[in-house]
């Protein structure tokens, strides 16, 4: 939230706002009252101060009057008054206070998210604070110094501005913590965008993927995620069966992995598919279309991983060689997590900020990515009963999903291949030609595509990392 100025005019007793976008003027709008009529107020009333009084989230207007002493709020609805009150001593009374007394700013002192008001005495030199409840003083309290001692001070020193100097360094601390324990730009949250905004009473740095959002008052982080990722298979094309001219008994096993550091000793960072087995797929085929892989919520920064296997049913088990791959790459993941979450906790400074293309990140000589590729060429190695015809892992970044997030951008992704896929099938990834990737072996080849369907959710992301 940026401050607007507030003016007004000592001939005419108009007040006025100017909407500011940063340093330049957005409009303007005359302070009203509550009929409509332009808010034409002057001597012995003056306006002493700006802030909001009763929590709405915008600006009310502080006016004391030289006369009577009384001291006004003006709750304002934007350039509107929707309400005044007098300020209020503890027990109820009118808070008539005038000279040697003088209001000199107004400012969150409690921290509760109201405005409170400060007073100084000209003669004895005291720095005092109401903190207000609303229009009513809910209690006073004398300004001290360090050591205790009333902080009396007189001129040649004046008052002349109020401030929370201190909150941005103290809410970025609390930020940085609460981001760096669930991973950093590696977890669920994303590397972060732009820096931390002050408005409404709360704190809120952004990120790709998420949101850190802690209260003015208590300074309490609160995380969340905004995205979750829905995979589905779009369809499988084969170009070629193993036995020339013959047919494959083909199926396919789709694992989807989350390599989440605030989920390192989570069983959710891979979720493993496998399609029934088609007994007579031919060149040139098209099926397993429209079949739903899994959803991914929170995943992280580095993205979501697409491993697919294409087998040819031979004498094994399709369901035990499911369960193989499916439990190589949870072990690998949790792995890999746990690598990274232990970088967190050690505050490592590379997951603070953006760090682009992860393939090569190393702690300690490992590779946390490589992992999942590691562990299933051990597994390939030894011989399964069933052909393998090929495997790959598609890489989804998080940048990708979040810009499919868009309805137009989503919209806009699906491609078709009519003259090999017909008509009936749209994917959106791989997301070019070039990058689709023909699956082949022993003579055998086939093609997978994919729809990734981004949705906005919100949900709470814990911190799992000391």
């Amino acid at each position: 939230m940026s401050a607007d100025i507030l003016w007004h005019n000592d001939d005419t007793n108009e007040t006025q706002i100017w909407m500011m976008d940063d340093h330049k003027q957005a409009g303007w709008a005359t302070v009203l009252f509550e009929n409509g009529s332009p808010g034409l107020v002057g001597p012995p009333w003056h306006i002493v101060g700006v802030g909001d009084f009763n929590r709405n989230g915008g600006a009310d207007i502080l006016w004391h009057n030289d006369d009577t002493n009384e001291t006004q709020i003006w709750m304002m609805d934007g350039a509107k008054v929707a309400g005044r009150a007098t300020a209020l001593f503890e027990n109820g009374s009118p808070g008539l206070v005038g000279p040697p007394w003088h209001i000199v700013g107004v400012g969150d002192f409690n921290r509760n998210g109201g405005a409170d008001i400060l007073w100084h005495n000209d003669d004895t030199n005291e720095t005092q604070i109401w903190m207000m409840d609303g229009a009513k003083v809910a209690g006073r309290a004398t300004a001290l110094f360090e050591n205790g001692s009333p902080g009396l001070v007189g001129p040649p020193w004046h008052i002349v501005g109020v401030g929370e100097f201190d909150f941005l360094a103290r809410a970025q601390a609390v930020v940085r913590d609460c981001y760096r324990r669930t991973g950093g730009s590696l977890g669920p949250l994303g590397e972060p965008i732009g820096a931390l905004r002050r408005g409404d009473g709360i704190a809120r740095q952004e990120y790709l993927l998420g949101s850190i959002t802690l209260g003015v008052a208590d300074l309490v982080p609160a995380a969340e995620t905004h995205y979750e990722a829905k995979v589905k298979l779009a369809a499988v094309k084969c170009f070629g069966t193993e036995d020339p001219g013959g047919t494959d008994e083909t199926y396919v096993v789709v694992s989807l992995t989350a390599i989440d550091p605030n989920r390192a000793g989570s069983d959710q960072l891979v979720q493993t598919f496998r399609t029934e087995i088609d007994n007579n797929v031919e060149g040139g085929k098209v099926f397993f279309k429209e079949r739903s892989i899994g959803a991914v919520r929170a995943f992280p920064g580095s993205g979501i991983r697409v491993h697919v296997a294409i087998f040819d049913h031979e004498s094994g088990d399709a369901n035990q060689i499911r369960d193989k791959i499916h439990a190589v790459l949870k072990d690998a993941a949790k792995q890999g997590a746990q690598l990274l979450a232990g970088a967190a906790a050690g505050s490592d400074p590379r997951l603070a900020g953006a760090l682009g293309d992860v393939t090569n990140f190393e702690i300690g000589g490992v590779k946390p990515f490589e992992l999942l590729t590691l562990g299933l060429s051990d597994l390939i190695a030894n011989a399964l009963s069933d052909d393998l015809i090929g495997e790959h892992e598609f890489v989804i970044p998080a940048p990708n999903i979040v810009d499919l997030a868009d309805p137009a951008r989503f919209t806009a992704s699906f491609r078709r291949h009519p003259e090999t896929l017909g008509s009936d099938v749209q994917f959106n990834w791989p997301r070019t030609d070039a990058d689709e990737v023909l699956f082949s072996g022993g003579g055998g080849s086939y093609k997978v595509y994919f729809t990734i369907t981004p949705v906005t959710v919100t949900e709470p992301t814990q911190p799992g990392i000391p």
